[in-house]
């Protein structure tokens, strides 16, 4: 079964990817199926509370960053202003709650940090030319993919990666 849901999980990441580059949008049938297919790999994988406890914090964190956000952009504009839509994604807010329980926080910040960057020089390298707008969570699905393949292949991980 488990084989099941990660082909199943390769092909929605690849999907997320594909449409967000083809049309900026993302149907939201392809979130809620990578959200579930995550959810089931990790109870199976670990505990019910410990995937809980992992989702609620990097929730946090989420909804700590679109704070700081709304709070930056209010200061730069000298008004508040609502930021989605207009200069983030809703998908691409999407796209890291149904991620947030996959690594504890330290690796999920590392994920974060890790996929900005990839999306940035992807962006600047290929995508700048045809676009002006990021594909945050085509990108990320992108990142997400190959992070998700390394720890399951090899001892890589980035939960283990940052406590080094």
């Amino acid at each position: 079964m488990a084989i099941l849901i990660n082909l199943l999980l390769g092909t929605m990441l690849l999907v997320i990817a594909w449409e967000d580059f083809r049309s900026r949008t993302v149907r939201i049938y392809w979130f809620l199926g990578l959200f579930a297919a995550l959810l089931y790999l990790q109870i199976i994988g670990g505990s019910v509370a410990f995937t809980i406890e992992k989702y609620a914090i990097n929730l946090l964190f989420i909804l700590f960053i679109l704070v700081v956000l709304h709070v930056y952009y209010a200061v730069k504009m000298g008004r508040w202003i609502w930021i989605m839509d207009k200069r983030m994604g809703w998908g691409d807010i999407v796209f890291l709650i149904c991620i947030a329980g996959v690594w504890s926080l330290a690796g999920f910040v590392a994920f974060m940090v890790l996929s900005l960057l990839f999306s940035l020089i992807i962006f600047i390298a290929l995508v700048k030319r045809h676009a002006s707008t990021v594909p945050l969570a085509g990108l990320q699905s992108i990142c997400f993919g190959i992070f998700y393949i390394l720890e399951k292949n090899t001892t890589l991980s980035l939960d283990n990666w940052i406590r080094l």
